[in-house]
Order: structure tokens, then sequence, then C-alpha cells
């Protein structure tokens, strides 16, 4: 069915949501509908970014133990912000129950410079809808 073209994309039992062709985005995400990311809470976003870039910038500030909560309280706050936003413009540009995404991030290593760029493409053409990159202070790019 999906060589001839016949395929329309649909959730495949055991596999999840499956597009109609195959698309490949750079980093690390996972295909949803959209009220499946409206419900996410993405912690392999967090996870992805305390592993590749936070651990950079702790080795340069105060090792405490208050200090470092602290700091990755507020990053998990600005997650939630960037997540927060990018679902807000989707329902901005149309985007509803019917749209099926691929959510995805990956990390942009610069030293210091070094951010994590959080993505939303379709699923179904692969198209870029929309980016935002966090630094490793908790700058958000729009």
């Amino acid at each position: 069915m999906v060589a001839n073209g016949t395929w329309n994309g649909g959730y495949v039992e055991g596999w999840g949501y499956i597009g109609n062709d195959v698309n490949a985005f750079s980093g690390v995400g996972e295909y949803c509908t959209f009220p499946e990311y409206l419900r996410s809470s993405s912690n392999d976003l967090w996870n992805i970014f305390v592993d590749k870039v936070v651990a950079m910038v702790l080795t340069k500030i105060h090792k405490g133990l208050p200090v470092v909560k602290d700091y990755t309280d507020y990053l998990e706050k600005q997650i939630n912000q960037v997540h927060n936003d990018m679902q807000a413009d989707l329902l901005i540009k149309g985007y509803d129950a019917s749209s099926n995404l691929f959510v995805g991030s990956k990390p942009i290593l610069n030293g210091v410079d070094s951010k994590i760029r959080f993505s939303v493409y379709d699923a179904n053409t692969g198209q870029l809808i929309l980016y935002k990159d966090m630094d490793v202070l908790g700058n958000i790019y729009y």
C-alpha cells in the first residue's frame, strides 16, 4: 500500500502515527497529533538539554547544590515556556486536532554560545512549521 502511493498516513499499532511519506528530521523527537503535543511534557527534550548543554555551563558556575537546583529549575520553566509559545503559534497558524506533527529538538553546540533548537514539522509533508532556540542561560530566541 505504501509503495503505490495510496497510504495517507495514520496510526499503526506499536509504531504510533506514520506519515504518508518518509521524512528525515535532524535531532530527536516524536510523531504526534497536535492534541498529543499539547498534553506532552517533553521530558526527553529536557534530558537532552541537560546532558548536552547544561553540563558545559555547570563547569563554569558555582558548584553549590542550591545554585545548580535553582538553575535547572529555571531552565525547565523556560523549556515549558518555549513549548507553550510554540503551541500558541501553531493555533494561530490554524493547526488543529487533525494536524500530524513531528516535534523535535537538537543541540547546537558552540561552547558558551550553545543553544537547543526546538522544532515542529508537518509530519505529512516534512515541511518545517516553526522553531525556537534557547541558550544555556534560558534566553529564548524567536
